[in-house]
């Protein structure tokens, strides 16, 4: 399992906020923390608790809430407190056509580039947001962080944002409406795809290296491969493994894929960033790909041989489970391997792609890849994107 955990000091804007806000803040913490035991369903407390002496507080890792800025707008507001990336609130709007806008700064201290989501409430808690009738919007106000594409907004290591959420009343025809809410809001981030991605990929790489040139590993990994094979499909069954969640619900040999595949990538196929467990799924593919039968290494099934395979490694983060045929998975990485002179060794770059979402041994389903259908995303050594593995390598080859 890969770990990326860093502690950062604040900034230097942050640092010199008074120790009034401080106190604010430390405040919040406890009441959104008793707050939020009630409300958000974490375990009920049952002991006593003594407070003495003395105590510090550390940042917490990732994104946080480190200020909420004064509210304006028509009618009342208490900022009860806040935690983590957390608000409690209760606002009371001055008539039916009142706003009440709450500028909310938040921090990270995580070891990623983070990108904000959205606000939202937990809907299945009444006591989490008290009248409905009382709707918000929210935007991002201000942020140290450049803004490249239209609709995202990163969050750097180390930098801040702002955002401002409005409330306002939804339904004006209502006689004397009820102008009074209670809610805890949580700002939802994301960690960056390219962060996670570029960690990811670089430790599976090294991993896959490893064990296709240590013979042990290497037998596991094409013996449970040829196990795969299922005749009423055809010899392609034994061409690949995977820990794809389709992998895991197959109801044929290839049930123990997945339990294999991780078993030899080590810990190298989930990443934890700040707290946070990102799966990665792979396909391992044994195909030749160069055309050279003389290079990478060969497998015979039903009495034919197939000659010159090399080894692709596809590899993505997207969850499978949640797309099915015949949409298209994106994004997957692909790195070929061959075999010369007794060992293993990486092809040229990792190449960016999608494949169409199948069933692990195929069919219209969900939970895996075709890696038939992978293309790319981007050109590479003057062929233009959209081009097969085979294609892109040979135009390497080339070159």
């Amino acid at each position: 399992m890969l770990s990326f955990r860093k502690t950062e000091t604040v900034t230097k804007a942050v640092k010199q906020k008074d120790m009034k806000k401080w106190a604010m803040a430390a405040f919040g913490v406890l009441f959104s923390l008793i707050f939020c035991f009630n409300c958000l369903g974490y375990a009920a407390l049952s002991a006593n608790l003594t407070i003495e002496g003395t105590a510090t507080w550390s940042p917490p890792e990732g994104i946080y809430i480190y200020e909420v800025d004064e509210p304006t707008g028509s009618g009342s507001t208490t900022i009860t407190g806040y935690v983590s990336t957390v608000l409690n609130s209760s606002i009371s709007l001055g008539s039916k056509y009142a706003e009440i806008s709450i500028p909310v700064r938040v921090y990270n201290n995580g070891s990623a580039t983070y990108y904000f989501n959205s606000v939202t409430y937990d809907e299945t808690i009444a006591e989490c947001y008290t009248n409905t009738n009382i709707r918000y919007t929210y935007e991002v106000t201000a942020t140290e962080t450049p803004i490249t594409e239209k609709d995202v907004y990163p969050i750097d290591q180390g930098k801040t944002m702002e955002i401002t959420v409005t409330f306002y009343l939804y339904n004006k025809t209502i006689s004397n409406p009820n102008l009074d809410l209670t809610s805890v809001l949580n700002f939802n981030f994301g960690i960056s795809s390219d962060y996670v991605d570029s960690i990811a990929t670089s430790g599976a790489l090294a991993k896959f290296s490893e064990l296709l040139n240590t013979s042990a590993d290497y037998n596991k990994m094409t013996t449970e491969m040829m196990k795969n094979y299922n005749s009423s499909k055809g010899d392609w069954t034994v061409s690949y493994i995977g820990n794809v969640a389709g992998a895991a619900n197959s109801t044929s040999a290839a049930a123990d894929d997945t339990q294999i595949v991780e078993d030899l990538f080590d810990g190298q196929l989930t990443l934890t960033i700040d707290g946070e467990e990102i799966p990665i799924t792979v396909i391992i593919k044994r195909e030749n790909i160069d055309g050279n039968t003389a290079t990478g290494d060969s497998y015979t099934i039903n009495g034919r041989t197939y000659a010159g395979c090399e080894m692709t490694l596809y590899m993505t983060t997207v969850d499978l489970n949640e797309m099915t045929y015949p949409n298209r998975a994106s994004t997957i990485y692909a790195a070929v391997f061959t075999k010369e002179d007794g060992a293993w060794y990486q092809m040229s770059e990792l190449y960016s792609g999608s494949a169409q979402v199948v069933g692990y041994v195929g069919g219209e389903s969900s939970g895996s890849f075709d890696t038939g259908t992978w293309i790319s995303t981007e050109a590479y050594y003057g062929v233009r994107a959209g081009s097969g593995i085979g294609t892109i390598v040979k135009a390497y080859l080339r070159q």
